[in-house]
């Protein structure tokens, strides 16, 4: 059945007036109108499944966004539609289906549009952050494990310490000999977790974000 065009005017109409913010309203309007909305002119129903789409993202439902960005930047490469309402379409698609990637635990999927974003966006700040942001995410947890470590043993560290300064050293000589050697080796170990996760940072985050933006 084909709509006539005063009933798809009143329906593109209608949606264009749902408020930005109210995604819940959009994806209910698309939904339940989605056969009428495909009557619409080829630009007005891009613009309707750009916003539809943009409303999924909010709505933090990733993969339905994913399945429907794919069409959108197949669609703006074909028809030669980069802008809708200002905003670029392709590079925003892109940076959206990267971040539901992410998301989605998917990071190999992640990294190669994050890499990609890069390159053409001249190299910007933004998308190098959001490279290294997904590294960061695939470092193993040892890592991750061995700089909470380094905070807790720097603050029991700090901690003797005052101790020591404060107690132990004007009333318990013996103890505070004794908080000493377990200062001394406590640094130690500090140091040593800190030294070795720094290195493992720099291998699995500093090291291959170079390789990426080279």
């Amino acid at each position: 059945m084909k709509f006539n065009s005063y009933t798809q005017y009143e329906l593109y109409k209608n949606f264009r007036h749902i408020r930005r913010d109210d995604v819940y309203a959009q994806i209910r309007f698309y939904e339940r109108h989605a056969d009428e909305l495909s009557f619409l002119s080829s630009e007005e129903h891009f613009t309707v499944c750009c916003y539809y789409a943009n409303a999924l993202f909010a709505a933090e439902d990733y993969e339905r966004y994913l399945s429907i960005a794919a069409d959108i930047l197949e669609k703006s490469i074909i028809e030669d539609i980069q802008f809708v309402d200002g905003v670029d379409v392709y590079a925003d698609s892109l940076e959206k289906m990267a971040f539901s990637y992410f998301k989605l635990k998917n990071y190999d999927k992640a990294l190669n549009i994050a890499k990609q974003l890069y390159k053409i966006s001249a190299k910007g700040k933004k998308h190098k952050a959001l490279l290294r942001k997904i590294l960061k995410s695939q470092r193993p947890k040892i890592i991750l494990n061995l700089f909470a470590l380094s905070i807790i043993f720097a603050i029991s560290w700090t901690i003797c310490e005052i101790s020591s300064l404060l107690v132990f050293e004007s009333f318990y000589v013996s103890v505070d000999y004794a908080i000493e050697s377990v200062q001394s080796y406590m640094l130690n170990i500090l140091i040593a977790m800190i030294t070795i996760a720094t290195l493992g940072h720099y291998f699995y985050v500093g090291r291959k974000l170079k390789q990426l933006i080279k």
